[in-house]
């Protein structure tokens, strides 16, 4: 998800195209508008590392 001040006319659902950044050139949808800005799927996707969990063993 990325942030960009926009103008007024995008809407919720309109496809969007990345002028400037890391993800110049690159499309996705827009999903909500906070204010100015918009956040557009696919686009500044963070992904957090969870350690796999092991399953305790229980004495019997």
């Amino acid at each position: 998800m990325t942030k960009v001040k926009t103008h007024k006319s995008i809407r919720k659902g309109d496809k969007v195209i990345a002028i400037a950044g890391n993800y110049k050139g690159q499309s996705g949808e827009v999903l909500r508008r906070i204010g100015e800005k918009i956040v557009v799927q696919g686009l500044n996707v963070r992904k957090k590392h969870v350690k796999k969990v092991r399953p305790t063993l229980k004495a019997v």
